[in-house]
């Protein structure tokens, strides 16, 4: 007999030290990911990044290409896919990739936009 935790399937033991072991690794793994009542996940660079946003604004293009000091991500709040030239936050500064941007929020960390016509309905987050 299996049961599922935390998607893995872990087999039921007669053992009472095997259950105590398996409780022990899924108590780590659980305490891993949670800290100070919320959520931490890190990216491939170690970098600590959230799921959920908590700020957002409006992108403005006034002054050109839209920067931000701190890493953000962007929704698309039109009604089709837009392609964007974007300074992803682990790339060199100044160098820019052209991506699609899905209608919601898009999963790139970003720290530059630059302005296009096609940037009338973007918001950005972190």
């Amino acid at each position: 007999m299996y049961a599922k935790i935390h998607g893995f399937a872990y087999k039921h033991f007669a053992n009472t030290s095997q259950r105590i072991k398996i409780t022990r690794k899924v108590y780590t793994f659980a305490k891993s990911i949670i800290k100070n009542d919320r959520q931490i996940m890190q990216n491939r660079n170690g970098d600590q990044v959230s799921a959920q946003i908590s700020v957002a604004g409006k992108v403005d293009f006034s002054g050109g290409s839209f920067r931000k000091d701190t890493p953000f991500c962007l929704k698309n709040d039109g009604d089709t896919a837009v392609t964007l030239e974007v300074n992803l936050w682990g790339m060199p500064e100044g160098e820019f990739i052209s991506t699609r941007f899905e209608t919601g929020w898009n999963p790139e960390i970003i720290r530059e936009v630059k302005a296009t016509s096609l940037t009338n309905a973007l918001v950005w987050g972190y």
